[in-house]
């Protein structure tokens, strides 16, 4: 049982991490993007 609870763990690891990554590099290159087409609307956020 406690074997389950860890793999299930790794499983969640495993798929998270490549994912949050993926998310992080693309909002940088996104935020980097939208940084140069900003005009007077201000700020993004």
């Amino acid at each position: 049982m406690v074997t389950d609870l860890l793999l299930a763990l790794l499983a969640m690891a495993a798929l998270f991490v490549p994912l949050g990554f993926a998310w992080f590099v693309l909002s940088r290159t996104a935020r980097r993007h939208h940084h140069r087409s900003r005009g007077k609307d201000g700020p993004a956020r």
